[in-house]
């Protein structure tokens, strides 16, 4: 046989046999672009998957909202394996992933699984966990417990309990109405977290006190923002050089505001701004403060002396180093580091509202 004859042999060989894979493919797998799909999948699982993501984002107007709730009742390498894989191979500026989970079991999955690398990164109040979770999100800030005014809503709710009439109802309403006009009148133009949650503390009248919590929610987003930028400025000496650290306590001050709001804490923008600054920048030290709340009313004493006051007592590892350092008293004070601030030390009564959402009981 021809030379020629036998290329053209083989040249048709090789068109049949592509024409039979394709057909095949198709068969088997629904498509041409199903078949590529899988042989990716074969060489790279993750890759195609990922433009799959991208390609369905993408193709919605809509930006997409996932939750992930129990991440707390998975082991430590399935919890760094799903966020890290999130982190690297599903991120998007069209998706919000919120989880919600203890932050403390987070953490410690990522220290169990680079416990190797403990002792070279990490530093006091800030240990390598957190510095992960750090990475793997924006903002992170604890859910308050419920109030006991919400449970009794709950309660009336559920057992359809319903107040009884007042029969001086529109009086009533005709009162009010002319306290709310008072209240506008005595905070004038410049309605805001601050001046708001400031009028709150001192107003003697309770119904007035009312008006001028509810009037929190007219308060916009964006002169919201611009306050807390203002109020966070006398307190730059305590922020991270970083300004992606910086947006973070920004955006958890905006969002602990929102919170005061719905559990009817009003908490002073001052107060808000120094634990939110703390829990951002000392992690450990504050989430076991929030179990001990009485430690404050002795860190934040005049006589405190760390060495004295500290050493000897049932405290954690690392305990000692942190209040040591002058930045966290200085927080926990108030007023040590600008002239500017004129803040009263932090409270039990703070640290119960900040951290747990709820007031001691008396």
């Amino acid at each position: 046989m021809p030379v020629q004859d036998i290329i053209k042999f083989l040249i048709s060989a090789f068109a049949l046999f592509g024409i039979l894979v394709a057909v095949a493919k198709s068969t088997l797998f629904g498509s041409t672009k199903n078949a590529e799909f899988a042989l990716d999948l074969s060489v790279d699982p993750i890759s195609p998957v990922s433009r799959l993501f991208n390609r369905l984002v993408e193709s919605r107007i809509q930006k997409i909202c996932i939750f992930i709730d129990d991440l707390d009742r998975c082991n430590a390498n399935f919890v760094v394996d799903l966020l890290e894989g999130i982190q690297t191979s599903f991120r998007h500026k069209d998706v919000v992933y919120i989880v919600t989970a203890d932050r403390e079991w987070l953490r410690t999955a990522f220290e169990s699984r680079y416990e190797n690398f403990a002792g070279t990164i990490g530093n006091p109040g800030h240990p390598m966990g957190y510095l992960f979770l750090d990475k793997v999100f924006q903002i992170s800030i604890p859910l308050p417990n419920i109030t006991k005014v919400a449970i009794d809503k709950y309660w009336a709710h559920m057992l359809d309990h319903k107040p009884a009439e007042d029969t001086e109802a529109s009086s009533a309403e005709e009162s009010d109405s002319e306290k709310e006009s008072e209240v506008i009148r005595e905070l004038g133009q410049d309605l805001n977290y601050g001046n708001i949650t400031a009028y709150i503390h001192t107003e003697p009248d309770e119904t007035k006190r009312q008006i001028a919590s509810s009037l929190l929610n007219e308060i916009k987003p964006a002169a919201s923002q611009q306050e807390t930028e203002h109020a966070l400025y006398p307190y730059r000496h305590f922020l991270p050089a970083n300004p992606r650290s910086i947006k973070r306590i920004i955006n958890a001050i905006e969002l602990r505001k929102e919170i005061a709001k719905i559990a009817g804490h009003n908490s002073l923008l001052g107060t808000l701004v120094r634990w939110t600054i703390l829990e951002q920048s000392y992690p450990e030290f504050t989430s076991y403060l929030i179990s001990n709340p009485s430690l404050i009313t002795i860190l934040t004493d005049d006589t405190f002396d760390a060495e004295k006051s500290i050493v000897g007592k049932n405290h954690p590892d690392g305990f000692y180093d942190y209040v040591k350092q002058g930045a966290l008293l200085a927080l926990l004070k108030g007023n040590e580091r600008d002239d500017s601030l004129d803040e009263k030390p932090l409270t039990e009564k703070d640290v119960y509202l900040m951290g747990r959402g709820e007031e001691p009981l008396s």
